[in-house]
């Protein structure tokens, strides 16, 4: 996925037009004229060359304006599949971008601070992050092989201090931080699903009091807690579209329900 990434000066990520989109809405003016003016267009072309989307380049190389732009992606990426994944990919760019930073912090401390200090805290963020997702039930063997491995080299850093050991321990926060992406994502996405559920539990509760027929909303309510552990075992982007669809199915049957 790297290499058909963009990369914003502020850290942002995207690696396609729905986070495209999602970028453009909250962007000011003058950072989207550093990159759509009368010399270039650098969206038209990462869509042309990286997403290999000619005609959505050539519609997006016409966008002259913020609104313009959104517009043509809106158009472009119009229907259910849009309203259903936007909320889903914003989840997972904002862990990507949230570990980016980490990582450009470590660099950074790596070129002008105190090294082991740097370590130190960085491979304490990690390990109360991973303890956080062990709470809530994931299984991330990799992540606590990481972790045991930099606790090694760190404590191997600080006697010998040689730059050989200084790369590994780089080596591996980036490849522990590749895997906290991944496990952020489905946390953040599980947090979102199971509070929605909570609050149709509720909803359904209510109605079983006012004497309504709930039968087929609670049935729903059952197959969306079953697919949530799905999910969180298997961390299918499939699998939480389809309980995205079962939230829109609930909708409509206490939509229904209370329209009798």
């Amino acid at each position: 996925m790297t290499d058909k990434c963009f990369y914003f000066e502020d850290g942002k990520i995207i690696s396609d037009v729905f986070g495209l989109l999602d970028v453009l809405k909250n962007m000011d003016d003058e950072t989207f004229y550093n990159h759509v003016n009368d010399d270039k267009n650098d969206f038209s072309v990462w869509i042309k060359q990286s997403l290999n989307r000619e005609q959505l380049a050539a519609e997006i190389s016409k966008a002259k304006s913020k609104k313009e732009a959104i517009d043509i992606l809106k158009k472009y990426n119009s229907g259910e599949k849009l309203s259903i994944l936007s909320p889903i990919r914003k989840i997972f760019y904002s862990s990507l971008n949230m570990f980016q930073s980490i990582k450009s912090e470590l660099l950074y401390n790596f070129r002008y601070k105190n090294l082991s200090d740097t370590f130190i805290s960085g491979y304490k963020q990690r390990k109360n992050k991973i303890n956080e997702l062990k709470d809530n039930g994931y299984e991330i063997q990799m992540c606590e092989s990481y972790i045991e491995k930099l606790e090694k080299k760190i404590e191997k850093f600080i006697h010998n201090r040689s730059e050989k050991s200084a790369i590994s321990i780089l080596h591996l926060f980036y490849c522990l931080d590749e895997e906290l992406v991944n496990y952020e994502k489905t946390f953040n996405i599980v947090k979102t699903f199971n509070n929605n559920y909570d609050q149709y539990k509720i909803r359904i509760k209510g109605l079983k009091k006012k004497n309504k027929d709930v039968y087929d909303p609670e049935m729903t309510l059952s197959r969306i807690r079953k697919m949530i552990k799905i999910y969180t075992e298997s961390n299918k982007e499939q699998d939480a579209i389809e309980i995205v669809h079962l939230f829109y199915s609930l909708e409509d049957a206490i939509d229904l329900i209370n329209k009798k």
